[in-house]
């Protein structure tokens, strides 16, 4: 995706502070040939990896019967 450099965020710091803040997002996958969004609640490790490692869950439905 494009992104002006006029709207280019590079201060890990920045980054960080505004996931913690907005820590809601979205997990584009495909299923059945169809994309799918899934809503997931994020943390950010910024200890962890160059830039920080998100971390979330994503729980898979079984199937009882």
């Amino acid at each position: 995706m494009y992104n002006p450099s006029s709207f280019k965020e590079t201060d890990l710091n920045v980054l960080f502070e505004f996931i913690k803040k907005y820590n809601f997002g979205i997990l584009f996958s495909q299923h059945s040939n169809s994309p799918w969004a899934t809503h997931l609640p994020f943390m950010i490790d910024t200890n962890r990896g160059e830039k920080g490692t998100l971390i979330a869950h994503f729980a898979k439905a079984i199937s009882t019967g």
